[in-house]
């Protein structure tokens, strides 16, 4: 009799963990990794990609959380008064990241041993991004209807403002911000106002500042009272 030859099953090393595995497996029953190079290419991207999104996701999450970050840590402070004058007030805007008091604006003139303030008490919270009204300050002498110098001669000009804060019946100084709406229009519409230098700041509190003075270009001009008839009279021509 002859006897019968059992088949041996050819055998291979598996590509990733070198076990003896069939010829023709597809998949490693010890490691789980396909023999197919491309497929194994495939399972061993697919986790890594995983991650790879999960920290790309991360990182844009991050990057997002930025502007929260630098508020909570860096808070910036942008305070600006812009327009202002002794006639009508003005409007102080708070453009940082956190709320603030606001105590007082000051505009005064400069360049001069005599000279004059004008102070605008607030005492007033303001928002982020928010805008507060600010009333003018008490009218000295209550010249309240007039018009404005115009084309004083330089030789007599500062004589004039000697004379000018001497006289509160006729005169009154009106100081603005540079770029308050008023003080543009007055100029458009009559390029030779006289006008004299000043300064001026807005003070404020926050919870990163106990005490701040935010500057403001400032500038004056000088306003005759129209109902009095001497009062364009002592005007120099």
């Amino acid at each position: 009799m002859f006897g019968v030859m059992a088949q041996v099953d050819p055998q291979k090393p598996c590509r990733a963990c070198a076990s003896q595995i069939s010829q023709g497996a597809k998949l490693c029953p010890v490691c789980k990794t396909y023999q197919e190079r491309w497929k194994a290419i495939i399972q061993f991207l697919s986790p890594a990609t995983a991650l790879l999104v999960a920290t790309v996701s991360f990182a844009l999450w991050g990057v997002s959380q930025l502007p929260t970050i630098r508020v909570m840590l860096w808070p910036r402070e942008d305070v600006r008064l812009v327009a202002a004058n002794s006639l009508n007030g003005g409007v102080v805007v708070n453009l940082g990241d956190e709320e603030i008091f606001v105590t007082e604006a000051v505009l005064v003139m400069t360049g001069r041993t005599k000279w004059i303030g004008q102070h605008f008490p607030i005492n007033e919270f303001v928002g982020r991004a928010k805008f507060l009204r600010i009333p003018p300050p008490p009218a000295p002498g209550g010249i309240t209807n007039g018009h404005w110098a115009k084309n004083v001669a330089q030789k007599d000009w500062d004589s004039f403002i000697d004379q000018v804060l001497d006289d509160k019946r006729c005169f009154r100084i009106v100081l603005f911000v540079r770029d308050d709406p008023l003080f543009r229009n007055i100029i458009s519409a009559a390029p030779s106002v006289n006008t004299l230098a000043a300064s001026g700041y807005v003070e404020y509190h926050s919870v990163t500042a106990l005490y701040r003075q935010a500057p403001v270009p400032a500038i004056g001009a000088i306003f005759i009272n129209n109902e009095i008839s001497d009062c364009e009279a002592k005007v120099p021509k």
